[in-house]
């Protein structure tokens, strides 16, 4: 029996653009990445979020044009896809020299939905909130320190003169 169907995975890969890039034109390259993924092998595309701009943690530098360029923003997005393991390396290599990439990074990942979302507190309805049944405890109050390091510092200043 021969095995038709390839050896695919899911992967998430994370990506810088570099800020030079005019906002209409954020849509025309990742466009243009999407289609890189597919020259590569990509499968279907499973999740994504559109790139938009914010500040870097830290500055990177990215060399274009044989000229180090140093970003402290950039347009940050993601795209979770399936692709065959064996174009990783040379897909992360071609991601490298992109000069409209300032960093990426590709790893494995599952298929199910792993964003965070934050859960909105809910209540029990058969359980009202009633504010007079909290009870807050008061944390017992520390001695001034005032009182404890005068006479220490009294003591030093006399030995001293």
């Amino acid at each position: 029996m021969q095995d038709t169907e390839k050896d695919v995975r899911v992967y998430e890969l994370g990506y810088w653009l570099v800020p030079t890039i005019p906002e209409d034109g954020v849509d025309a390259q990742v466009t243009e990445l999407k289609n890189k993924l597919k020259n590569f092998g990509a499968g279907e595309i499973i999740a994504e979020e559109n790139p938009y701009l914010r500040e870097i943690a830290y500055e990177m530098c990215k060399v274009i044009n044989n000229q180090n360029n140093y970003f402290t923003e950039g347009y940050f997005g993601w795209i979770k896809l399936e692709l065959d393991p064996a174009r990783v390396q040379e897909l992360t290599r071609d991601l490298e020299v992109d000069p409209t990439i300032i960093r990426s990074m590709l790893i494995g990942t599952v298929r199910e939905n792993t964003t965070y979302t934050k859960r909105p507190t809910t209540f029990k309805r058969d359980e009202p909130l009633v504010e007079d049944e909290v009870i807050v405890e008061e944390a017992p109050v520390a001695a001034p320190i005032a009182e404890e390091v005068t006479p220490v510092v009294e003591e030093v200043k006399a030995e001293q003169a």
